[in-house]
């Protein structure tokens, strides 16, 4: 065991953590602001009263610092202690170090609650309460600045800090052993390098234990109820107009943002499966289709060239005499075209006269054709992972200039990374921390990691779609029209929702107008609250506004032609408000059978089609991660050096990351949904 050093807000609960730490664990206990107290009622005096004569004096501060110092240098270990101490982080650095936060009313309402507690300020009231322990605490800082140049609030001195304002403390003692015993100085290293926090990887190993809720779904939503929204012929070409209007007159920030960070390994699975046996010939059904077509890909140009440097041969030779695990070494592995450890965007997709393009130039091409604004300049954010990076400026440096002069636009292409303090750390089967090598073992977060990529963007409205989901200009029509129409309607819904908002804000409104709002939200909005018929028009007010001022998304929704998947809901939240959320498969209870007829009678999926709006009436940023619902994430079991191992996936960035933002669907065809999920798809009609 290690020294346990323990400070934070006046009333934020030190003393009795770490007497519950004791009781726990065989640590001496040493308390300063016993200590204090103590010296203070040997005066005829309060701690207010104390601490200002210490800001003259370092006499007391001295009999402390001291105290603590030869703790320090004791390297006997004959005695662990708990120090309840301002300090004892400063003079022990060798300590676990804690700083426990606390709201200030709960604080005062903690210490006016305490009857054991002498030496306090006599006071009458909650507010000079808060007062007392405000004064008290500037204070102590103006002495510990004066005496040691230091700030004992700056939380980057801590190992762990822990808001106490909501737990008990049995809960802050379970914590804050749990992080003591667990990690070790090189494992805090490992974390801060991460740009973690303790607590938040603290969180996410409770996250294995608790585990994750079902969410409560009201029903699946669809056309028939309207939840899911079709229009006519007239309607769309109203939608359309709109998106067009916007993009000329607005003067906003248009940003298609495409996660490309993706490994193309899974779409060359069976391929892998394939080199790893022991036959020559095609054998399987995907096989098959594989060395019949071989020619026939966007990249087989490119493979005809490697085989020919290779093996001195050409493509249809080497079709020719039967030796397709050579053709396919030489796409997969490094020798050849290293298919088999790029990301999608790096692979060719489509053939044309000019040139065969890769996914991401189809990107930029879609890019051209529905986000340029009137001056047609167009912009693109894809996430990356770092060793591709360079890959993908290299790619988009050379078809740029070509897409450009194609399309008569100016194209600006930016990138990211999924941030390292996005991963999640790993889990053993007793749900404490999965080393290997000796160090802790963090994977990435998933995709939801990227909800601080997007908001990190300086874009007014981003369009969001998977790399892979592209196709060749010939048929990008119907892609093209469904993207302005959700456009369109994204923001049609969100002048109405500014508008409501600034009447709000100045306070001129009616009944009348409140309950125009409250329709908006139900009937365009699709939210709504069982209790507003009992609530008074102020009341009314400002649950309108908590709805109306929040990131807003308009997805597309594809009709299943197949088994049902996760797609849109009606789901039930907290605060009893029912309203549409995307849900995957494993966050329904399956064995609640209402549950399980919604997910049976669901008509949609998800393809991934978003139009997002990312700022708010006064043309502020919204801060995305705080609309993120954490109870939304997944568990998954992996493995590791051979040892299995548990696995912590962020809410979704389409699903719980966007779990708190005002959502609508709209029916699209099929024919805007065509993603490569294996290399074989390439060969489908749409891709041909």
């Amino acid at each position: 065991m290690r020294h346990i050093s323990i400070t934070g807000d006046l009333g934020s609960g030190k003393s009795s953590v770490a007497r519950i730490i004791c009781e726990k664990q065989p640590y001496e206990y040493f308390s300063t602001g016993a200590l204090q107290r103590k010296l203070a009622a040997e005066k005829g005096m309060n701690t207010l009263d104390m601490n200002k004569m210490s800001e003259a004096s370092i006499d007391v501060d001295k009999y402390i610092d001291d105290f603590l110092r030869n703790i320090e240098a004791d390297k006997s270990g004959s005695k662990t202690y708990i120090l309840d101490s301002r300090l004892a982080w400063h003079f022990v650095p060798s300590s676990f170090k804690v700083y426990l936060t606390v709201r200030p009313e709960i604080a005062a309402e903690r210490v006016m609650n305490d009857h054991k507690r002498t030496g306090e300020p006599t006071t009458a009231s909650l507010q000079e309460t808060i007062d007392s322990l405000r004064e008290r605490q500037e204070s102590e800082i103006r002495r510990y600045r004066k005496f040691y140049d230091i700030d004992y609030r700056e939380l980057s001195n801590y190992d762990l800090v822990v808001d106490t304002s909501c737990l008990t403390p049995e809960q802050v003692a379970d914590r804050i052993l749990k992080a003591a015993t667990w990690f070790s100085t090189a494992d805090l290293q490992q974390i801060r390098a991460k740009g973690m926090t303790t607590a938040q990887v603290l969180d996410q190993l409770a996250c294995f234990e608790k585990g994750f809720p079902w969410l409560d779904i009201a029903a699946s939503a669809g056309t028939a109820d309207g939840s899911i929204m079709t229009f006519t012929p007239k309607e769309e070409e109203a939608l359309l107009q709109q998106w067009d209007n916007y993009l000329q007159h607005s003067g906003k920030k248009v940003v298609k943002f495409v996660p490309a960070s993706g490994a193309a390994s899974r779409m060359f699975k069976d391929l892998f499966a394939w080199l790893d046996s022991d036959h020559e010939a095609p054998e399987s059904n995907f096989e098959k289709i594989f060395a019949a077509h071989c020619r026939c890909f966007a990249f087989s140009p490119e493979l005809d060239a490697v085989c020919r440097r290779n093996q001195g041969k050409s493509l249809d030779e080497l079709a020719n005499e039967g030796t397709y695990r050579t053709i396919v070494r030489n796409l997969l592995l490094p020798e050849g075209l290293n298919y088999g450890a790029l990301p999608k965007g790096l692979l060719r997709f489509h053939q044309y006269d000019e040139g065969n393009r890769k996914a991401i130039a189809e990107h930029m091409v879609e890019g051209a054709l529905y986000t340029q604004d009137k001056d047609h300049q167009v912009y693109l954010h894809f996430t990356v992972s770092p060793e591709h990076r360079a890959l993908f400026e290299q790619e988009t440096a050379a078809v740029q200039p070509l897409i450009e002069k194609k399309y008569g636009v100016k194209l600006h292409i930016s990138f990211s990374e999924q941030k390292s303090s996005t991963d999640t750390i790993a889990a053993d089967e007793q749900n404490q921390p999965f080393r290997d090598g000796g160090k802790l073992l963090f994977r990435p977060g998933g995709h939801g990691a990227l909800i601080e990529n997007l908001n990190d963007l300086d874009a007014d409205i981003v369009f969001i779609k998977n790399i892979d989901n592209v196709v060749p200009d010939r048929i990008k029509g119907p892609t093209v029209h469904y993207k302005k129409l959700l456009a369109g309607l994204l923001t049609t819904l969100q002048q109405q929702a500014f508008e409501y908002l600034a009447l709000l804000d100045s306070g001129k409104y009616s009944h009348a107008q409140l309950i125009e709002m409250v329709q908006f939200l139900q009937q365009k909005l699709c939210t709504r609250r069982p209790d507003l018929k009992l609530m008074e028009d102020s009341e009314l007010a400002l649950y309108v506004k908590s709805k109306l001022n929040r990131p807003m998304r308009v997805c597309g929704m594809v009709r299943n032609e197949g088994e049902p998947g996760g797609g849109p809901f009606l789901v039930r939240g907290g605060d009893g408000c029912v309203a549409l959320q995307i849900l995957e498969s494993s966050q329904i209870d399956k064995n609640d059978p209402a549950k399980a007829a919604m997910f049976k009678n669901g008509t949609h999926f998800n393809p991934v089609d978003l139009v997002c709006s990312l700022k708010d009436y006064k043309g502020g940023k919204f801060n995305l991660p705080a609309y993120v619902d954490p109870a939304t994430g997944f568990i998954s079991s992996k493995s590791k050096s051979g040892r299995e191992l548990k696995a912590l996936e962020l809410p979704g960035l389409w699903n719980g990351a966007m779990s708190d933002w005002n959502t609508v669907f709209v029916e699209v065809p099929i024919e805007t949904f065509n993603p490569v999920k294996t290399v074989n798809d390439l060969l489908r009609e749409q891709h041909q």
